[in-house]
């Protein structure tokens, strides 16, 4: 299940929401869990095995995103969860993330909101999602003020912008529950 929403934000929540994000607080080195996600291939036995690190903004003592914007979220998604983690991921030219799962127990879901101001169908930065079996991919460009919303079971991976922009691709990732 991925679900798409365009022009998610106001006007006024989206420069709220940069402002924040184009602050203090990021950390560079944190990575997915990759182990066990991906079945070895063959002619890599390394594949699957190696955590790539990503810029981190935890948002979870900002009441903006864990009320207000959680509650838009809710009410747009027509969903009642229980929010579990919400953080800003950040990667640069050339930080591809690695594929991954973001859990398999549970109804729970993850919610990216595009957080960057701009964006050029030249500059790359999809989220892909990966089905091996089927040895098929589908593709949702970060255009923004667009969300998603997908079942942590989906192999996934964030695509870093190309050298054609001079940005951080941003995304406001929300771990979500069902109640």
């Amino acid at each position: 299940m991925i679900n798409i929403y365009g022009n998610f934000l106001s006007d006024e929540d989206m420069l709220t929401c940069n402002k924040i994000i184009r602050g203090p607080g990021w950390g560079f080195g944190f990575k997915s869990d990759v182990k066990n996600n991906i079945t070895p291939l063959p002619e890599r036995s390394d594949y699957g095995t190696e955590n790539i690190p990503f810029w981190k903004l935890p948002l979870g003592n900002e009441d903006f995103f864990t009320n207000h914007m959680f509650e838009i979220i809710k009410k747009k998604t027509e969903m009642d969860f229980e929010l579990l983690e919400v953080y800003c991921n950040g990667q640069t030219y050339g930080q591809d993330g690695h594929p991954h799962l973001d859990s398999v127990w549970g109804e729970t879901h993850t919610f990216l909101y595009y957080a960057n101001p701009g964006w050029n169908l030249t500059w790359g930065g999809k989220t892909v999602f990966l089905d091996l079996e089927e040895n098929k991919k589908a593709e949702v460009d970060p255009i923004p003020n667009r969300a998603i919303l997908f079942t942590t079971d989906l192999m996934h991976y964030g695509e870093a912008f190309n050298q054609f922009c001079r940005d951080l691709r941003t995304t406001v990732c929300y771990k979500l529950k069902l109640k």
